[in-house]
């Protein structure tokens, strides 16, 4: 599948794989950037955060530039991808909450 993402978003998918939430339906590379589809959150769940996985994960530690670009430059996109996706999810999490919690006519 080609793409304008910076590194192989195959390789970076191999990276976060084991931490991708259950309620993420799709993501893809979409002009360099990547686009996340979420099954729709009631506002009871827990909110979404990063599994401790993520930080235990010797696949995505920190590699000094200096010592492999390469390696470096796939561990952080692949860092950055998983913030960026437990942010928006998080964030859809609490609009949806905020609106479970809103008296009707008050929104």
């Amino acid at each position: 599948m080609p793409d304008t993402f910076s590194v192989p978003f195959q390789q970076v998918l191999d990276r976060i794989t084991a931490h991708l939430p259950p309620y993420l339906r799709k993501i893809e590379p979409v002009h360099g950037r990547v686009r996340f589809e979420f099954a729709p959150f009631t506002g009871h769940e827990k909110e979404p955060v990063k599994p401790l996985s993520y930080y235990d994960d010797p696949r995505l530690n920190h590699v000094p530039e200096s010592e492999d670009q390469a390696e470096h430059r796939i561990r952080t996109v692949a860092r950055d991808v998983l913030d960026d996706l437990y942010q928006q999810a998080s964030k859809r999490w609490q609009e949806r909450r905020l609106r479970r919690r809103t008296p009707p006519g008050r929104a």
